[in-house]
């Protein structure tokens, strides 16, 4: 977010261009595969294709987080 960029800039970090780069890369990869993805699908299986990955993700995260 703007905020959370900002606030890590005003914090007197730098931002390196190495993570930036992976940042925009995958948000554009993201935005063409999402856009792909609505045209094929209807709406209710687009959704449930967008939660079930929203879950994985999840997963993920707390498995990291309790698990190391």
């Amino acid at each position: 977010s703007i905020s959370g960029t900002a606030s890590f800039l005003l914090g007197g970090r730098e931002l390196s261009p190495t993570v930036v780069a992976g940042f925009t890369a995958g948000s554009i990869v993201g935005l063409f595969a999402g856009t792909w993805l609505s045209q094929r699908l209807a709406g209710p299986t687009l959704q449930k294709t967008f939660a079930a990955a929203i879950l994985v993700v999840a997963m993920y995260v707390v498995g990291r987080t309790v698990w190391g």
